[in-house]
């Protein structure tokens, strides 16, 4: 066998396999709508899906929007665009979410919802590392902050939040408190006490 048809051989065989690499994934995306959102576990695998958005599809991180007054906070107002009801389910998984965020700017975007960005930068450990220890979990309309959160960002928000308060309940003092989303099956942060 020459060079040549021993390179156009070797080309043929890397076309042969790309090929069948792209129908196995096209054959694995058929199915119904749930089953290909439910695959993809992060905003950063949804967004490879999409064709539009980017690294951040507007679906999952819509524009944050502004408070109604100045609440001394430097984050905005989640949107309630794509927020999906509360279920039964809610606090394992905003449980879970808290515990993906690691204190590293770039990685905790893909958790957080765009109107908590800015205070990212101060929370550079992390929220919990994946242990809770004692904390509080419920819908946020029964948090202590829900009134302050529906006063500033108005009550449809707070009633699609779940709350999660770690710390000790003997000192309220070293609480934080947590209120999360979810939009498109993806879990974001857009609310912490100071």
């Amino acid at each position: 066998m020459t060079v040549p048809s021993l390179a156009m051989s070797r080309g043929h065989a890397l076309l042969t396999v790309a090929l069948s690499a792209l129908t196995l994934a096209s054959l694995a995306g058929c199915g119904s709508s749930n089953n290909a959102a439910a695959t993809a576990s992060t905003p950063k695998q949804a967004a490879h899906t999409g064709s539009s958005g980017g690294r951040f599809p507007p679906s999952i991180f819509p524009p944050p929007v502004a408070p109604a007054h100045d609440w001394g906070l430097v984050t905005s107002c989640a949107s309630v665009r794509n927020v999906e009801p509360l279920t039964h389910a809610s606090g394992t998984a905003a449980i879970r979410a808290l515990g993906r965020l690691n204190g590293r700017r770039p990685h905790d975007e893909r958790f957080s919802d765009r109107a908590f960005w800015p205070a990212l930068k101060y929370q550079r450990h992390g929220v919990y590392r994946g242990r809770p220890g004692a904390h509080t979990s419920q819908p946020a309309v029964q948090s202590f902050y829900a009134k302050l959160v529906s006063n500033n960002c108005g009550p449809r928000i707070v009633k699609r939040s779940w709350s999660v308060t770690l710390g000790s309940n003997q000192n309220p003092a070293l609480q934080q408190t947590y209120f999360l989303l979810q939009r498109r099956h993806h879990w974001l942060l857009w609310f912490a006490s100071d």
